[in-house]
């Protein structure tokens, strides 16, 4: 069994960072790699010659990454490169090593080497909150599709800080369903349904007792969500670490239930 993992920020969509292509098709920009949405991905215009997607975020960025993952590509068989550098000359590897890999079918988790997830948690120091690891730290980054026999296209480039609970959710949170579903009636009482979309699964979870400061770390990741609009990565207790593209159905609710103890509840669905 593993400690649940969540992976909220990108490092594409930070204030003061710069996402350029070498190119794109008409209708499929380099903002799709960063908009959150799987279903529209950013488009190379065409086959010619090796593509670049890269991310700067400048002299003084502070973002840090600890694992990428890249979703909704066509990418299969074709050799890539992951890497990081300082000035935009030197580049390094994510894996330590030359930063190339193959292309697999389905989402591409490339963990950065020597930087694993941080913990929303440890002991603080009195009267802070804990220091939050960061990841490894460059100016640039970018990925390099090497000779592609059609147009590349990649639905999200996520460059994250993933974070690891030093304990897991209690026993007992429920996975469910919710239809999504419109029920219309008339003023008969005659229903008239409409199925707007597949049935979502749905996720229920309870942190009880953690300290004020363990509470006030997951708010700051929940800021970052913008109240719910934007989905992130959670990988799962007792699934094998399955990784599910989640969103939040509400507010995190902080309930007090002794002096500097709180239970944390979330309420998450499966997002398209």
């Amino acid at each position: 069994m593993g400690l649940v993992r969540f992976a909220v920020a990108n490092l594409l969509e930070q204030a003061g960072v710069t996402v350029t292509v070498t190119d794109a098709a008409s209708g499929f920009p380099k903002e799709h790699l960063f908009d959150r949405d799987l279903a529209f991905p950013w488009t190379a215009l065409n086959a010619t010659g090796d593509k670049q997607i890269q991310a700067d975020q400048g002299a003084s960025g502070t973002f840090g990454v600890t694992r990428a993952l890249i979703t909704g590509h066509n990418l299969v068989g074709l050799t890539c490169f992951l890497e990081y550098s300082d000035d935009a000359v030197a580049w390094s590897g994510y894996d330590g090593g030359a930063g190339s890999f193959v292309a697999a079918a389905g989402v591409i988790e490339l963990p950065i080497a020597g930087h694993g997830p941080g913990k929303p948690g440890g002991v603080p120091e009195a009267d802070q909150y804990p220091v939050e690891a960061v990841g490894l730290v460059a100016r640039y980054w970018r990925l390099r599709i090497i000779s592609p026999s059609s147009a590349p296209e990649v639905g999200e480039l996520f460059l994250t800080r993933e974070y690891e609970l030093e304990r897991n959710w209690r026993y007992g949170a429920p996975w469910s369903k919710q239809p999504n579903i419109t029920v219309h009636r008339s003023p008969s009482g005659a229903a008239f349904k409409a199925k707007r979309g597949s049935t979502q699964r749905t996720l229920d979870i309870e942190l009880s007792r953690v300290p004020t400061w363990f509470k006030v770390v997951f708010e700051r990741r929940e800021a970052e969500l913008s109240d719910g609009l934007k989905p992130f990565w959670y990988w799962d207790l007792d699934d094998d670490a399955t990784r599910y593209w989640m969103e939040l159905t509400r507010p995190m609710q902080a309930v007090l239930s002794s002096h500097d103890s709180w239970a944390l509840r979330i309420s998450l669905m499966e997002a398209n």
